[in-house]
């Protein structure tokens, strides 16, 4: 019988829940918030003032090859991953109780960002982990492959990797599927629906958030 996280502390069987969420994987997702700033402020500073876009594919491994990554757009991004790493905090202590939840991500930006911290996170855990201050099997027993399963609604999201930029290819791909949002980089913003906002930073006229030190499933 397969194990995974159950909505609630033990299923009507009586099992126990599954405790799959781990103290380094914690540490290791909020390290990668940190690494992942610079990496925002270091792909800024690559423009000039005047002339061409810099090459950024050093700065952005995590996100979608192909789309026009301006400053602008690189400072949007870097308030979503802000906005989404407070979202994430309250679910780390549900899911070490071996709870199941989704970190409820406000629009499509900001399942980018806790995708690209989710692999920050299991990259630092396998390669650097002694800056974590764990050991190398604390790496090996991690479950990436649950947190990547757990924390989001749906991984429509991952077309925009296989379309090199084309929005018409994206939308392509999830044609006929329900509920699908748009996929165009203009909408990466807009938030998925009026009762949870993104950073008006972001996008004009969102609604407040939710407090993120209360119930995580408000968030």
């Amino acid at each position: 019988m397969s194990q995974t996280p159950q909505e609630d502390d033990s299923d009507e069987a009586g099992e126990e829940p599954w405790h799959w969420f781990t103290v380094p994987m914690s540490l290791a997702l909020t390290e990668a918030v940190g690494f992942l700033e610079v990496r925002f402020q270091q792909a800024s500073e690559a423009f000039p003032v005047e002339g061409e876009a810099p090459d950024l594919e050093d700065f952005v491994l995590y996100l979608p090859p192909g789309y026009l990554y301006t400053p602008r757009v690189l400072q949007r991004l870097f308030f979503c991953l802000i906005t989404v790493s407070a979202r994430l905090e309250p679910w780390k202590r549900k899911w070490a109780q071996g709870r199941a939840g989704e970190v409820g991500c406000a629009c499509l930006a900001e399942e980018l960002m806790l995708r690209a911290i989710g692999l920050e996170a299991e990259r630092l855990l396998a390669d650097e982990w002694e800056l974590l201050g764990v050991s190398p099997e604390d790496a090996k027993q991690a479950k990436w492959w649950v947190f990547h399963d757990v924390a989001f609604e749906d991984a429509d999201f991952e077309v925009l990797f296989e379309s090199a930029g084309d929005n018409r290819t994206a939308a392509a791909k999830l044609d006929g599927l329900p509920g699908v949002t748009s996929m165009h980089f203009r909408d990466w913003f807009r938030p998925f629906s009026p009762a949870r906002g993104v950073s008006p930073l972001c996008w004009g006229g969102s609604v407040p958030h939710a407090s993120f030190d209360t119930d995580p499933e408000l968030n």
